[in-house]
């Protein structure tokens, strides 16, 4: 099981603009689960995604969990 949390501070947005990034974010998330390492996980998220759609958080999410998965597989050699 994977636990997730998201630190996303108030410089992003209002609350509004935070949790609809929040939720977007859990519900790509949803659909990555099988591909997700097991343990927690702290996604940190800047202002620069609020403006991208879902698509390209979608591939930011990606990119993000193939260079998790590169520096675990490192870790474990």
């Amino acid at each position: 099981m994977t636990l997730v949390a998201f630190a996303i501070p108030r410089r992003v947005g209002n609350a509004v603009v935070r949790n609809r990034l929040r939720r977007q974010l859990r519900a790509i998330l949803v659909d990555m689960t099988p591909e997700l390492p097991k343990g927690s996980l702290l996604i940190s998220v800047g202002p620069e995604l609020v403006g991208r759609g879902p698509g390209e958080l979608r591939n930011d999410m990606v990119r993000l969990m193939a260079a998790l998965d590169d520096r675990l597989n490192r870790a474990d050699r």
